[in-house]
């Protein structure tokens, strides 16, 4: 790459991290740099520093602003969505289902003996 364009990605790097650190949304910060999230997404897998910042970004926002929202799980939810989400019902229903057969089975056993 020529150093002309990689002056330019480093600039719209720093911009696009000046966004994220205020809002960690990378369609929004994306935006705010006139990028694609796809363009932020190769960034973050050919750029090991940027990636880190990001998720450093993240991590320090959430840290941040979760004692400003009435409900901490709520935003942990939304911005974590990979450590802190609820449960999909369908996969309860899948769990529940389990338990029961498994409890119906106990029982079965039980009663045989």
């Amino acid at each position: 790459m020529r150093p002309i364009f990689m002056n330019k990605h480093k600039e719209l790097k720093e911009k696009y991290l000046i966004y994220y650190r205020k809002l960690p949304v990378q369609r929004l910060a994306a935006a705010s740099i006139g990028r694609s999230e796809d363009t932020i997404i190769a960034w973050r897998k050919d750029d090991s520093d940027f990636s880190e910042q990001t998720e450093a970004a993240r991590a320090e926002w959430a840290m941040a602003n979760y004692v400003k929202v009435r409900d901490p799980q709520w935003l942990l939810e939304r911005i974590t969505r990979d450590s802190f989400s609820a449960v999909p019902t369908q996969e309860l229903i899948e769990r529940i289902d389990g338990i029961e057969k498994l409890i119906k089975d106990t029982q079965n056993a039980n009663n045989t003996k």
